[in-house]
C-alpha cells in the first residue's frame, strides 16, 4: 500500500519578500569551514550566528557568508543562480549547520520576510525548518586589510603542509602565551618559515615564497605569531583537495593578518609577544645517526609504550649496529621491549620458488652504542607527520636533543626532541 504524505501548505509559509536557492553541498562545506570559529559558550549570542548577505548586482549573484568570534573572521562567497531581491540576515550557525548536513536534496530554498525576524528553509515539497534571526546590526563589522605592510604569495598546499609539520608542537600552557601559536616569519623574503615549540620539542617548516612585497623600509624581514585557533581554521580549509591547488595571498599589518584564497578570506588578530630565538636550540656536531622507516619505529614505540607509566610515557632506545632495542617500564616491575634487527629475512614465495631475502631495516652511523630515552608521545607526534618514509634521526649523546630533518618536494622540515633521564629499573622475570 502506498502512503501519501500531505504536501507543505503554502499558506503556512512565511510571507516571503526575499528568497534564495542554494546548492546543498557547497553551502554545507562553507558552513563547515565556519564551525572551528564557533564558541559554544559565547556570552555574546550574535557571535554564535552566521551572517548571510545576498548580493544581486550587475556582475554576479552571490551569497556572502561571514562568521567571527571577535578575534578571527571568515568571509566566503558562493555564486548562486536563482534569487529574489537582496537580503542580509543572521542565523544560529550550529543549528543551521546540522540542518543543512541532513538535507536529502541537492538544493534547498531560504525564504525571509521583510522584518528579518524569521526565516524558513524549504526542502522539496515535504520538509521545512523555521529559524529565528538576530538583528543584523549586532553582527561585528570587520574591515579587510588594504594597506598591508607585507604581502606574501604561497600555495595553499605549502601552507597546509607547513601547519601539519608544526601544529602539534604548539604549547598548551596559557602562561606562555608567546608559545601558544605558530611563529610565521621570513628573514630573506625568499622563504616562509613556520615554527612552534612547547619547550619539550620544536618543529619548523620552510617553503619558498612565490611573491613578496613590502610597503615599509625594513630589511630585517617580518615575524608574527598566529593563535592556535587560527591555525586550526587555516589547516581545515587549505588541506582541502579542491582548495590546496590555489595560491594564498597573505597580508600582514600591525596586529592582524589576512589570508585570501579563491572565494575565502580569513582575518585574524595576532599574539602580541616575542618568539624565542629558536635557532639557538638546533643541535649541531651530532656524531650518531639512524636512518629507518618512520612507520617501523612508530609502530614499535606504540606497542612498547602501552606498558609505560601513564604520566611520563617514557620509552628507551638502545642503538647499535646490530639492533635497536625499544623498551619501557611500567608499574610493579613490569617491562616491555622489542628488537628491531638491522638485517631481517623476508620470506619470498611464488609459484616457482621459495626463498629468503635479507633486508636492511635501518642504517646506523656512529662508532659506539647509545642509550637515550624520550617521552613516547613527543616521538610519536613527529613520526606521525613523516608519512611512512625513511627518515634520518641524529644524536650526540644521551642528554642532547635528537634532530630530524626532512627535505620534501614543496617544503622542508626540522624537528627537535628533548630527551629525558633514562630509567634505571631492572627487569624482573615473572615467577615460574
Amino acid at each position: 500500500m502506498n502512503t501519501k504524505y500531505p504536501k507543505v501548505d503554502h499558506n503556512d509559509l512565511v510571507i516571503s519578500d526575499f528568497n534564495i536557492k542554494l546548492d546543498t553541498k557547497n553551502f554545507s562545506r562553507a558552513l563547515n569551514f565556519c564551525m572551528p570559529i564557533l564558541e559554544k559558550k559565547n556570552v555574546d549570542q550574535i557571535l554564535s550566528n552566521v551572517k548571510l548577505t545576498h548580493i544581486n548586482d550587475t556582475v554576479e549573484k552571490r551569497l556572502e557568508i561571514s562568521a567571527t568570534d571577535g578575534d578571527i573572521f571568515i568571509y566566503q562567497k558562493l555564486p548562486i543562480k536563482i534569487s529574489k531581491n537582496d537580503i542580509s540576515i543572521t542565523l544560529p550557525l550550529q543549528a543551521l549547520n546540522e540542518i543543512v548536513k541532513k538535507i536529502p536534496h541537492d538544493e534547498f530554498t531560504i525564504y525571509c520576510n521583510q522584518d528579518n525576524k524569521m526565516v524558513q528553509i524549504k526542502v522539496g515539497e515535504y520538509l521545512e525548518f523555521n529559524l529565528a534571526t538576530l538583528p543584523i546590526n549586532l553582527f561585528p563589522v570587520i574591515e579587510e586589510l588594504t594597506d598591508a605592510d607585507f604581502i606574501i604569495h604561497v600555495t595553499a598546499m605549502q601552507l597546509a603542509q607547513m601547519i601539519e609539520y608544526t601544529k602539534f608542537a604548539i604549547s598548551t600552557e596559557e602562561t606562555r602565551y608567546n608559545l601558544n601559536g605558530i611563529y610565521l616569519h621570513s628573514k630573506d623574503y625568499k622563504s616562509l618559515i613556520a615554527v612552534a615549540t612547547d619547550g619539550h620539542r620544536l618543529a619548523s617548516a620552510k617553503c619558498n615564497i612565490d611573491t613578496f612585497k613590502t610597503n615599509i623600509s625594513n630589511n630585517d624581514g617580518f615575524g608574527v605569531i598566529l593563535p592556535r585557533k587560527t591555525i586550526t581554521e587555516l589547516y581545515k580549509i587549505f588541506k582541502e583537495p579542491s582548495i590546496n591547488q590555489y595560491n594564498v595571498i597573505i597580508k600582514v599589518k600591525s596586529n592582524k593578518i589576512q589570508f585570501d584564497c579563491q572565494n575565502i578570506t580569513i582575518i585574524s588578530k595576532l599574539i602580541d609577544g616575542n618568539f624565542p630565538e629558536y635557532e639557538l636550540f638546533i643541535p649541531a656536531n651530532n656524531t650518531k645517526k639512524i636512518i629507518l622507516n618512520s612507520n617501523d619505529l612508530s609502530e614499535s614505540i606504540e606497542r612498547v609504550s602501552t606498558i609505560a607509566v601513564e604520566k611520563s610515557k617514557i620509552v628507551i632506545l638502545d642503538l647499535d649496529h646490530h639492533a635497536i632495542t625499544i623498551s619501557a617500564y611500567g608499574n610493579a616491575q613490569c617491562k616491555a621491549k622489542e628488537l628491531l634487527l638491522r638485517h631481517q629475512h623476508n620470506n619470498k614465495n611464488d609459484q616457482h620458488q621459495s626463498s629468503k631475502q635479507e633486508v636492511e631495516k635501518y642504517e646506523y652511523i656512529g662508532d659506539d652504542q647509545l642509550t637515550i630515552a624520550f617521552n613516547a608521545k613527543y616521538l610519536l607526534d613527529v613520526l606521525s607527520v613523516c608519512n611512512n618514509i625513511k627518515i634520518p634521526i641524529e644524536f650526540k649523546d644521551s642528554i642532547s636533543p635528537a634532530l630530524i630533518q626532512l627535505e620534501e618536494k614543496n617544503t622542508s622540515a626540522t624537528f627537535i626532541i628533548m630527551p629525558v633521564s633514562v630509567p634505571t629499573q631492572e627487569f624482573v622475570s615473572a615467577p615460574t
